[in-house]
């Protein structure tokens, strides 16, 4: 007899050797689509279907690999395994945990190497979501760095699972620029070279005292060529901000 719709007050679930747990499916049960467990251990359900320790849930097929997530014990873990069908053996990415430890998951996750948070301190992450160092704009005759309290003027590329020009990411721009000379709206202040060059144009407003601004107007241009421009004329010695400018590149 299948499955009824019931209420129940209590529903046990006892676990045993081999097969034993709650399973949920997509549709008929069935090889690849199984899209949850809750089992004491984990093994392959009568269909083929590998299945995780614990409390899992698991994706269809992505980009040729399923995913899950689990949580037992405390820990929190992400998993992948390649297709196109559901029977391998799952590898652990990257895991949340309140032990003190450091877990070494695979690469192909967003961690290289885990854990993320411990019930003492914060531990260090190495991780694929990394910024690296800054590098010095090449300001255009009439502008100059303001210096300071403030930052050179400068950009950095921060990865998401990529690098320059490879992958996924975002440039983020800091610093206080000067005018040394009167410059209309539209002139550049510097060119971000490949690799940082958005996709498309886009404006922000960012502290200035620019001649021609109008409170809550664009400041800044950036161009989808990768010139950061002022947006408004310029007089000799009014200032534009750079810092807080983050540019997305996809």
């Amino acid at each position: 007899m299948g499955w009824q719709n019931e209420n129940f007050a209590l529903l046990i679930v006892v676990s045993g050797a081999g097969f034993s747990g709650a399973f949920v499916y997509s549709g008929t049960p069935g090889a690849n689509n199984l899209i949850a467990s809750v089992s004491a251990n984990s093994g392959t359900d009568p269909y083929g279907n590998s299945y995780l320790t614990g409390v899992a849930g698991y994706s269809g097929l992505l980009s040729g690999n399923y995913y899950a997530a689990s949580f037992f014990a405390g820990g929190l873990d992400f998993w992948h395994q390649a297709g196109p069908n559901m029977s391998g053996a799952w590898s652990r990415d990257s895991v949340f945990t309140d032990a003190v430890g450091t877990v070494t998951g695979a690469t192909n996750g967003v961690y290289t190497s885990e854990p993320i948070y411990t019930a003492s301190s914060l531990v260090a992450v190495t991780s694929a979501i990394a910024a690296e160092t800054w590098h010095a704009a090449s300001l255009q005759p009439g502008f100059s760095s303001t210096g300071g309290s403030f930052a050179a003027a400068g950009y950095q590329f921060e990865a998401i699972g990529g690098s320059p020009g490879g992958g996924p990411g975002r440039v983020r721009l800091r610093g206080q620029i000067t005018l040394t000379a009167a410059e209309a709206g539209g002139t550049t202040i510097f060119t971000l070279p490949a690799g940082y060059v958005p996709a498309h144009g886009s404006q922000y407003v960012t502290p200035n005292d620019l001649a021609g601004a109008v409170a809550g107007t664009p400041s800044l241009n950036i161009t989808s060529g990768g010139a950061v421009q002022i947006a408004v004329n310029g007089a000799l010695g009014n200032t534009v901000g750079l810092d807080g400018v983050v540019i997305e590149l996809d």
